[in-house]
């Protein structure tokens, strides 16, 4: 009676072990990772290229430099009269070894007052497509005199804009 008691919980114990393993690999396993910076390499190329307000005078002058961190891009303009425009073209390459997608979007600090302007045509916005490996996005940043200006300033003038982003891995 013994010995059958012995085989009877051993084949129990056997049967709940067995149980226990089958549910254990057969429950499905999810794991979601989310990265954001790690890797993450997107290069800049901006020209800029002026336009004078009146006809036959001194075009203005624009020029871009990219933060070390690539998280901010200066954009500078040198003016000489009403309605002289500077507009920078800047181009976004996904160097990463993954898809990017917009982070935060492209916005640029403080307004500029009036006499000046400033517009970002097609700016990258969180609601963007992902950018694949090479892929490129580009967007204008125009900084000039308001149209509506009609005296003549007194002194060149150099405005300054810092635009701000980042990028995220796409899901």
């Amino acid at each position: 009676m013994e010995r059958k008691t012995i085989v009877m919980t051993v084949l129990v114990v056997s049967l709940a072990v067995m149980a226990i393993v089958y549910a254990a690999f057969s429950t499905n396993l999810k794991v979601t990772v989310t990265a954001t910076g790690a890797g993450i390499d997107v290069g800049y190329a901006c020209t800029c290229t002026g336009t004078a307000g009146l006809s036959g005078a001194t075009v203005p002058t624009g020029t871009c430099s990219v933060a070390s961190n690539k998280l901010s891009i200066t954009i500078s303009a040198t003016l000489h009269q009403p309605a002289d425009n500077v507009a920078c073209k800047i181009t976004a390459t996904n160097n990463s070894g993954f898809a990017v997608k917009v982070g935060t979007a492209f916005t640029c600090g403080d307004a500029l007052a009036t006499p000046f302007s400033s517009s970002v045509s097609g700016g990258p916005t969180t609601s963007d497509a992902a950018v694949a490996v090479g892929g490129k996005k580009e967007w204008t940043v125009n900084i000039g005199y308001l149209t509506s200006i009609t005296s003549q300033p007194t002194t060149t003038t150099s405005k300054t804009l810092t635009c701000t982003m980042t990028w995220v891995q796409a899901a």
